[in-house]
């Protein structure tokens, strides 16, 4: 049986990963999340990296009436259920596949840590957002609190963690520059 090196296989597991992870974002920005949007005549909290406040979910949700809260319930959260993992897969997968290619290990761990705290922070934010709907129309001030901060913490580790990435890949580029000039 023929085996797939590391460097192949963390490879391959990012290419399928984020394929993956890519078209279930486009279908939630495409279709799911435009549509909250148009109906609730507001960003949903899913995409408000500054947080929000308790006036702006009763604003959205009481825009959005009980189809568009429904919506948002069974259409748009079962997607972003599957969204976080693929994406901290894939980003894992390439810290991890550069990791084989002569990027510092210390540099592969924290990007692999990263990856999962995005993934963390992001289901935060979606159980906050989906217990705030099934709640509704009660609205607990703390929730939405910790909700609003879920989706600070979720845009500010997604920015860390690709901006280590591009790091490291522009480091395997030195890298592999090097090694290029020293043969």
């Amino acid at each position: 049986m023929n085996m797939l090196s590391p460097t192949k296989a963390f490879g391959l597991r990012a290419a399928i990963f984020g394929a993956t992870a890519l078209c279930i974002y486009a279908l939630m920005i495409g279709i799911t999340l435009r549509h909250i949007e148009i109906v609730g005549g507001s960003a949903p909290l899913d995409l408000r990296p500054s947080g929000f406040s308790m006036g702006d979910v009763e604003l959205l949700f009481t825009a959005l009436s009980a189809e568009g809260r429904t919506y948002y319930l069974t259409r748009q959260l079962p997607l972003d259920v599957l969204y976080p993992g693929l994406l901290a897969m894939t980003l894992a997968s390439l810290f991890q596949f550069f990791g084989t290619r002569g990027v510092q290990l210390g540099l592969v761990k924290i990007g692999v840590y990263l990856s999962v705290a995005v993934a963390l922070t992001d289901y935060a934010e979606n159980i906050g957002i989906a217990t705030m709907l099934m709640t509704w129309p009660e609205l607990n001030g703390t929730l939405a609190f910790v909700t609003s901060m879920a989706a600070i913490a979720k845009a500010s580790v997604t920015t860390l963690a690709m901006v280590l990435l591009l790091f490291v890949i522009a480091n395997w580029l030195v890298v592999r520059r090097r090694h290029q000039q020293a043969t």
